[in-house]
Formats: structure tokens, sequence, C-alpha cells
């Protein structure tokens, strides 16, 4: 139509004919297979009043950082790792704090049958707040439904946010606890120390790859969901221990 623009493609530069209406939107090169936004009729990226102001309220780094981040080609992803990396903050800081205090703990002895109950209701726990967790990602980042736009990743944002509180809660209960005399239960109770701070490490991957796809035209969305990446490789050994005990 008359009223299509070019718009080169940022990796293969493959002229592209584009509609007015998808000015702003996320294509895919036929030729190439890059995934990039498609600048504004003027040539550049923008963002809304609205979107900046929504933005401004809990995530200012993020604006601070906008004239950059609106440079890449898919530009949104940015500005998800950094909406994410805000929401996360308060279990950063637990972890980081847990690991200088890790090497103060007291050694007590405790009956068999209440450790069984707590472990019991420790494995309980992680796999309902990671399971609801993986449900929320798998939503909200995969290859068919990424957030289109600012207050999208902001929503999303804000819906993963609890259940980072509640691996921090978790994380923070486990580490008041002190450690217990003897094998296995001392085992099973460092194990589950663990357990959050593999979940952070996934998470952190997650916002590392985002950050990558902005700049590098990497959009291989099946990785954001990640699927199993909060399941602890020990799961299976800690099981075999409570069979035992049990």
């Amino acid at each position: 139509m008359t009223d299509d623009i070019q718009v080169p493609c940022p990796r293969c530069k493959q002229l592209l004919m584009v509609a007015p209406k998808y000015l702003g939107s996320e294509l895919e090169c036929p030729q190439c297979r890059t995934r990039f936004i498609v600048p504004d009729g003027g040539g550049g990226v923008g963002l809304s009043d609205e979107d900046i102001a929504l933005l401004q309220r809990r995530d200012a780094d993020v604006v601070a950082r906008l004239e950059e981040i609106l440079t890449r080609p898919l530009w949104r992803y940015g500005i998800l790792a950094g909406v994410l990396s805000n929401r996360m903050q308060l279990l950063r800081k637990s972890i980081c704090r847990q690991d200088r205090q890790q090497g103060s703990r007291v050694m007590v002895l405790r009956k068999k049958t209440k450790m069984i109950a707590e472990i019991d209701q420790d494995i309980a726990n992680y796999c309902k707040i990671t399971n609801g967790l993986q449900d929320i990602l798998i939503n909200h980042l995969n290859k068919d439904r990424m957030p289109p736009d600012v207050p999208s990743i902001v929503a999303c944002g804000d819906v993963i946010e609890p259940y980072c509180i509640q691996l921090t809660e978790f994380h923070e209960e486990a580490y008041s606890r002190d450690l217990v005399s003897g094998d296995p239960f001392q085992q099973m109770q460092l194990m589950i120390l663990n357990w959050v701070p593999n979940a952070w490490q996934s998470l952190n991957t997650l916002i590392n790859h985002l950050e990558r796809a902005s700049k590098e035209y990497d959009d291989n969305k099946e990785l954001y969901a990640m699927s199993n990446i909060y399941f602890p490789h020990d799961f299976p050994l800690l099981h075999h221990y409570m069979k035992i005990l049990k």
C-alpha cells in the first residue's frame, strides 16, 4: 500500500515494507528471522508520558536508562529485565545477607519425628511457591504471550513479586533455625538452605537472558519460562533419606 514505509532489518539490513499500524510493534524479518521492534514514524522509539509515569512509580532506575534501552532492537525485553530485577530486590538482599552469616550457626539435637515433620513441611511449602511461580512465567513469558507494552510489563513484574517475597520468607525461616547435629538431618538441612539461592540463580539467568535478547536479537522465547528451573537437583536424594527415616 502507498502508506507503507520501508524499515531495514537491524541484522541483515533487508528492507521491509511495513504498514503504519505496525509502527512500535514487534515483527519478524522474513529473511533472517530476526525479531525487532519497528521504530515509530519519526525514525526513533519513544514511550508515552503515561508509560513513563507508570515506570517512574517503582522503576525509576529503568526510566533513568530509557535513552539507552530504547536504542535496542527488542527494547521491551530490556525494560522487562529491569522491572523483574527490581521486583526481586528483597530476595537478592536476603540471599546476600544470609551468605555473610553462614559461619555463625549453632548445633543442636532435635527429635527425629519433629525433624521429619519440619522437612515434609519445607518440601510442601517450597513446591507450592515455585510451582506457582513457574506457572506465572509460563503464562507471561512464552513465545506467544510476551508482554506487548509497558503496562503489561509492569503487571508481569507485579504478579511475579509476591512469589519472590514468599521465597524470601522461606529462606529467612530456614536460616533462622539452628543446625541439627548429625547426619542425615544436618545434610538435609543444608540441602534446603540451598534451594532458594538456586532458584534465585535461575531467576537471575532469566533476567540476563532478557537483557541479552534485547541487545543481540536473540529471541529464543522458549528459554524464558525455563521449565523445571526451580526443581532442586538434590530432591531425589532428599526423598531417599525421607523414605529411610520414615
